[in-house]
């Protein structure tokens, strides 16, 4: 395991971060004593997909996840409205559907 004081180090980071992707273990010291280690991270190695591979990792679904709302959640979207919107494209709605805007969302 190559051992590099921190001086080297630094002028030669990016080839020793490609050791560590390669899976080598790089060692940086400082007066002559070990500080740290680069070594490679599992996660960041990129795997190889393949479609389905998530097939056994859904254990349960509703039966009624594809049946279209009965009624919308008309209390919850007003909320979120001016996180959604403009002002102005609140007016607009306001007027295209009063039920949808009360009054308390957006002062006129």
């Amino acid at each position: 395991m190559p051992a590099y004081n921190v001086a080297e180090a630094k002028v030669k980071l990016s080839q020793l971060l490609k050791k560590a992707q390669r899976g080598e273990e790089v060692v940086i010291a400082r007066d002559h004593k070990p500080v740290a280690k680069l070594v490679p991270i599992e996660s960041a190695r990129p795997g190889r997909r393949c479609p389905g591979s998530a097939r056994k990792e859904i254990l349960y679904m509703s039966p009624d996840v594809f049946k279209p709302l009965e009624e919308l959640p008309i209390g919850e979207i007003v909320e979120w409205l001016p996180y959604l919107f403009t002002e102005s494209e609140i007016r607009k709605l306001r007027r295209a559907s009063p039920k949808l805007t009360p009054k308390h969302v957006l002062k006129s």
